[in-house]
This record gives structure tokens, C-alpha cells and sequence, in this order.
């Protein structure tokens, strides 16, 4: 188990823990990891003299100080922490050249790092948020919903309201999307007429996280009129959208 840290990175093998003798900047900002396959792919993101714009290294590890690699350096974002795996490669949102943020994909090395275009209409205009459900990688932003499979399709799905993306969680083969500072719920299976909104008695409590429940099933909290936020559960259809309990109290 590999674990990114602010001091550094650590390996643990679930009784102890230590340190990986590799060089490490100064200075951290955020860190995102993720595993694939045998290694795990580390995001570190450092500000710089740009408030808005952060320097993001990608460095891949298999546990060992050997096997612990710099791959490169890009430029992102301030606060682009989200990323997903997808078609056995990471996939965010960072900077191209001409300082518009695009989708990005990495296998871990330099080579295979790179802004995804094959088979782009035209790229989505950021901030956006990421999500994955069954086969298709979601993008979710400038009120626009996309999908990609990872091989070269990339086509827009519908208008959805989300000027500066989304909280979501895959349940199946669908996508719940909460877009940030609408009190509303969506749901999409990749297609025009399978993305559409959730009817339901409360609204989204707003920036908090979905959870999702199996496979079929998303817990989230949901507020009626002058009420106390109340667990809800849904698996994306009008009959599966309920309130399973009532809290008389809520604690942030």
C-alpha cells in the first residue's frame, strides 16, 4: 500500500508504515493518488507564483524508493484535485498551452501523459468535475455533460445545468449528478433521452458528498422546506428517490 502524504510518500504493508527515501518538493500543496494495476499514480499539485495557476507533478510507484518515479510536470488549476480511472489510464482536468483547461489522461509516464483530443468534436471548456459509471467516463462542467469511452469517442450528451461542475456517483450503468449550487438532482445513462431530472420532495443539501450503496443505490441528504436535512437514497428514477429516516437534529 502506497500513501501519499504532505511530507513525502510512505508505504505501508498494513502493521507498519514508512517512509520512501525519494526526492519530494518542498512547499506541497494538495496530493491525489490513485491505483493502476501494480502501481499508483501520485498527482502533486504546487502553487506558484500565479494564485490561479498550480504546478501539478505526476510521479508513479510501485511501493519502492526504485520503482518511484517523477514521469512530468504540468500546469493546472488551483484546486483540481478530482481524478478518475478509466480504460487502465487517470483522467483530470489541467491546462493546455493556450491556458484553457482540458480533460487529460496518464498511464504514469511522460509519454502517456498528454490532453485527450482523439476523436474530439471539441473540447470542453473548464472547470469540470469527473465521474465514471459502467463503460463511459463522464465530463461534467460549463453546463454541458460529455462522455468519452477512452478510445476515441467524445461526444456531447445534453445542456445540464453545472457552470462549475458537479458532485456525482456512479450507480450501474447510470451517473446521479448533484451540479454545485443547484438544489437539484440528475440522472443520465450516457444518452440524450436517458439524461433527465430526478423529481423528489427535498432538495440536495448543498456541497455535501454523495455515498453510494452497492451497485444500484446512492445515500444522500436531502432538505425539506424548513426542515432538517434527512437521509435519502436513490437509484436514479422518480419511484427509487425516498427518505428511509427522520433526524429531529443535524450536525455539520
Amino acid at each position: 500500500m502506497v500513501l501519499p502524504r504532505s511530507a513525502g510518500l510512505f508505504a505501508s504493508d498494513g502493521l507498519s508504515t514508512w517512509p520512501l527515501p525519494v526526492a519530494w518538493p518542498a512547499g506541497l500543496g494538495e496530493v491525489v493518488a490513485s491505483a493502476l494495476g501494480e502501481r499508483v499514480i501520485v498527482r502533486v499539485l504546487l502553487p506558484t507564483n500565479d494564485p490561479a495557476v498550480w504546478s501539478c507533478a505526476i510521479w508513479t510507484t510501485d511501493g519502492s524508493a526504485a520503482g518511484t518515479t517523477l514521469a512530468t510536470t504540468i500546469a493546472t488549476r488551483a484546486g483540481v484535485l478530482r481524478q478518475v480511472v478509466f480504460a487502465d489510464r487517470i483522467w483530470f482536468g489541467a491546462f493546455e498551452s493556450a491556458g484553457q483547461e482540458v480533460l487529460w489522461e496518464s498511464d504514469g509516464s511522460a509519454e502517456g501523459t498528454m490532453p485527450h483530443r482523439r476523436g474530439m468534436s471539441r473540447p470542453p471548456a473548464g472547470p469540470f468535475d469527473l465521474d465514471v459509471a459502467g463503460v463511459q467516463l463522464f465530463v461534467i462542467g460549463a453546463n454541458q455533460l460529455w462522455i468519452a469511452d477512452g478510445r476515441g469517442r467524445y461526444e456531447f450528451v445534453a445542456n445540464v445545468p453545472c457552470v462549475s461542475g458537479a458532485l456525482s456517483v456512479g450507480i450501474g450503468e447510470r451517473l446521479v449528478i448533484a451540479p454545485w449550487g443547484y438544489a437539484i438532482l440528475w440522472c443520465t445513462d450516457g444518452s440524450p433521452a436517458g439524461t433527465r431530472v430526478v423529481p423528489a420532495a427535498a432538495r440536495r443539501y448543498p456541497d455535501d458528498q454523495f455515498l453510494a450503496l452497492g451497485a444500484r443505490r446512492a445515500l444522500f441528504a436531502g432538505v425539506p422546506a424548513g426542515g432538517y436535512p434527512q437521509p435519502w437514497v436513490t437509484d436514479g428514477t422518480p419511484g427509487g428517490t425516498s427518505r428511509f429516516a427522520t433526524l429531529t437534529t443535524w450536525t455539520r
